[in-house]
């Protein structure tokens, strides 16, 4: 989705090309609850969140700076209305970007890497994707084939899907991943999944591992995240069909 800037002109800001006033200057929660409407957040919660903008004194010319995944996290945003933000967010002032860090998960085709479960698997493809998208801000996906020596020597088709971040991404989300990353090992009676950070391999093959990993990234300690649930909930008010949360 094409990110649009904001404009702000005397107590006008157009969004989009759909101008939403405010009154006398004042940046209220009427002038916010039409903001965040006209961003495609429904009513009720455009409201709640116009009210907590008017409370933190929050104006038009800090929008590039307020529309950040932790923040608005922080002030109770869901992961869909975050997705509906960041994608109007105005652009950043001209800079050099460096994404010096990437993270990846391999998403399985099978379930005990014997038995083909495409519907399965494109739900956790799906669910990644959407994760990978709110947490770092895109993602690119891979075709792949992986193989084994177990017991036999297995083949699978699987999906690498990738996101490079700068520091603070890293920091705040990479463990998150690897939560995701037992989620499916889980769910899909996986021996390991991998992740990838940055030059380092790692295989998620246990409860253990994933509590180890997420503690060498800096993950909060006794997190308990219901990852799938919470971004599954948000997808659920998505055309997840067509990729689009607008």
């Amino acid at each position: 989705m094409a990110k649009c800037a904001v404009f702000l002109v005397s107590c006008v800001v157009v969004l989009c090309g759909q101008s939403v006033l405010c009154s006398s200057g004042v940046y209220d929660a009427t002038f916010w609850q039409r903001y965040f409407v006209a961003a495609g957040i429904e009513d009720g919660r455009a409201a709640r969140y116009a009210t907590t903008f008017e409370h933190e004194a929050i104006d038009p010319t800090q929008l590039h700076f307020v529309l950040d995944r932790s923040v608005l996290r922080e002030l109770h945003f869901t992961y869909g209305d975050i997705a509906r933000l960041l994608a109007r967010k105005p652009a950043a002032p001209a800079a050099v970007t460096s994404f010096d860090h990437f993270v990846a998960v391999a998403i399985p085709s099978t379930v005990n890497a014997s038995v083909p479960a495409p519907a399965k698997s494109d739900e956790w493809a799906t669910i990644t994707r959407y994760m990978m998208a709110i947490e770092f801000g895109g993602f690119t996906e891979f075709d792949a084939r992986g193989g084994w020596i177990g017991s036999l020597f297995v083949q699978e088709s699987t999906r690498l899907i990738v996101s490079f971040c700068d520091s603070d991404g890293l920091r705040n989300s990479a463990h998150k991943v690897v939560m995701l990353a037992e989620l499916i090992r889980a769910d899909m009676a996986q021996e390991c999944v991998l992740v990838i950070v940055d030059d380092r391999r790692y295989y998620v093959c246990s409860a253990g591992d994933a509590a180890s990993l997420r503690a060498e990234l800096n993950g909060p300690a006794g997190e308990t995240f219901e990852i799938a649930a919470a971004y599954h909930a948000d997808m659920s008010r998505c055309a997840v069909a067509s990729a689009s949360c607008a």
